[in-house]
């Protein structure tokens, strides 16, 4: 190149001139390194440094093959960053392999990533190289406060994933009521505190929203939540503090009126139940309700002291409240309610008790279902046998009124548990309309498989039978039973021991020590019931 001549505006020369131009006046090396900044400002000036692709590739680090304009300045070793048109949080920046210019084919070694996703709208132009690495904190003591954003509000019907990882802050208003299932991806670690300005349900998930004891949660404005990211779109709930459930005002969380003088009220968790217990005698005043819902059976209320209820106090879902009155412990309902009777202690009613009477369905055969009531009536319409009773509890007394129809002269016959004095039935008022009133105590009930011995006598297996000699008993099988032995006929029971027995055809034989042989074969599953309803009648009520 020959003396004078001219870059970039600035004329450069040989002639000893005192100019930063002047390669013999100010020094070749000096004047050298303008020319090349000169030079350098020429090529980006003409984009000869700078290019665009729409070679589709993924956001990575390693090779990366784009395909740019020929005919440009980039050399290999240089550093590029290719970004894209659309978002230019979305970036790769590396340095060059090689670039061939008539081709237009520019490899790089891509070392320095931003964003995601496979893209085709890069701008790539010339750029420095990566800086080291910053310091890594590893502990310490910060010596001034860290103050962060201030806090943004987040619409809970913005869209799913909630983006809670992509806010301006740490600290969240989670506005609306709309159902939150998900919320978005951040890296593993980051923390979110979370405020809800309403009524929305969070959605339980086993591995994307893991909330406490595994349970959905209806929040109430001003609960908040501590999120902490496990990655991948995954949450974890860490801390959910609601609203305190004592006090008065608007901010109470409470259903219906404000809780009042509810000094020692305490609330505590255990895993996935909740108890409410309270450790001193309690008293709802002003017309107050509590109510108290739960899910699960384990949840319970404990009262240590006396409870007192000014209005009523309710219950929901899979939830048993049990109150058990003792020496220092009572629980007194509203006015008109009066005091619980407890099931363990000695009662007396000041007032009339009364039980239901149940209508039994007339038929040949009349069932009768002794968990329905103590008192039943039938009127027969017919000759009718009234049947094995079911749900027998031994200790059950009560009554059946039996009312012939408008024809009269009905026959009731008895099923084998009902047994009478002195071995004879009643028999029933043979007038029409007529009515008789039977007695019953349910004296004897209990029923188990069993195993047979083919022997003489054969001998009843039942683990800790409870019969007494002279029980009634019948057998039923899936199979067959030994030789000896008929299903569905009355036997009579003799204990040997606490595990068995042996059976006989009469109550005689049984006390005689007269037993049943059994042989031949047997086989199925064998089922003993003992049962005994003892009955009286009362007859012709005009």
């Amino acid at each position: 190149m020959a003396f004078p001549f001219t870059i970039n505006g600035h004329e450069y020369t040989k002639t000893g001139a005192s100019t930063v131009y002047d390669f013999a006046g100010y020094g070749w090396v000096a004047a050298l390194t303008n020319l090349i900044v000169d030079i350098v400002a020429v090529a980006v000036a003409s984009d000869g440094l700078k290019a665009t692709s729409t070679t589709s590739l993924a956001i990575g680090t390693g090779a990366k093959t784009f395909t740019i304009q020929a005919g440009k300045s980039f050399s290999a070793g240089t550093y590029v960053i290719a970004t894209s048109a659309a978002n230019s949080a979305n970036y790769m920046h590396g340095q060059i392999t090689s670039y061939t210019s008539g081709t237009g084919a520019l490899i790089t070694d891509i070392q320095d990533i931003g964003g995601s996703g496979t893209l085709a709208d890069w701008n790539i132009s010339l750029s420095g190289t990566r800086g080291a690495a910053g310091a890594t904190f590893t502990g310490g003591t910060l010596t001034s406060a860290i103050n962060e954003a201030p806090a943004v509000t987040i619409a809970s019907g913005a869209g799913s994933p909630v983006a809670i990882g992509a806010a301006a802050a740490n600290s969240i208003t989670i506005s609306g009521t709309t159902t939150v299932t998900a919320f978005d991806t951040i890296a593993s670690g980051a923390l979110r505190l979370l405020t809800f300005s309403g009524a929305l349900t969070l959605t339980h998930h086993a591995t994307s929203l893991i909330l406490p004891g595994g349970v959905n949660i209806t929040t109430v404005a001003g609960d908040t939540a501590l999120m902490q990211s496990l990655g991948s779109g995954n949450w974890k709930c860490v801390y959910y503090s609601p609203l305190t459930v004592t006090g008065t005002g608007a901010g109470v969380r409470a259903a219906g009126a404000a809780l009042t003088a509810l000094t020692g009220l305490g609330i505590r968790s255990t895993g996935a139940a909740f108890d409410l217990t309270m450790a001193t005698a309690e008293v709802l005043t002003g017309g107050r309700t509590i109510t108290w819902t739960v899910n699960d059976a384990a949840r319970s209320i404990s009262l240590n002291g006396n409870l007192s209820y000014a209005n009523s106090f309710t219950t929901a879902g899979n939830f048993a409240m049990t109150l058990t009155a003792s020496a220092t412990s009572n629980s007194t309902l509203p006015a008109g309610t009066t005091t619980l009777a407890a099931l363990n202690l000695a009662q007396t009613f000041t007032t009339a008790q009364r039980g239901a009477v149940t209508e039994l369905t007339d038929a040949a055969t009349v069932a009768i279902n002794m968990a329905l009531a103590n008192q039943f009536a039938l009127t027969i319409g017919g000759n009718r046998t009234l049947g094995e009773p079911t749900n027998m509890v031994a200790g059950q007394m009560g009554s059946i009124d039996i009312r012939q129809d408008t024809t009269g002269s009905r026959t009731l016959a008895y099923a084998w548990p009902y047994v009478w004095p002195a071995g004879a039935a009643g028999t029933l008022s043979t007038p029409g309309c007529s009515l008789d009133q039977l007695v019953y105590e349910v004296s004897a009930y209990a029923t188990s498989t069993v195993t047979i011995t083919i022997a003489a006598p054969g001998v009843v297996s039942w683990t800790a039978h409870g019969l007494k000699t002279g029980q009634r008993i019948q057998l039923t099988t899936t199979g067959a039973l030994p030789t000896g032995l008929t299903a569905s006929t009355t036997y009579f029971w003799t204990a040997v021991d606490a595990n068995s027995g042996k059976l006989s055809t009469t109550l005689a034989n049984a006390a005689a020590g007269t037993y049943i042989t059994t042989s031949g074969s047997q086989s199925g599953v064998h089922t003993m019931v003992a049962a005994t309803v003892k009955l009286a009648i009362n007859k012709a009520y005009a």
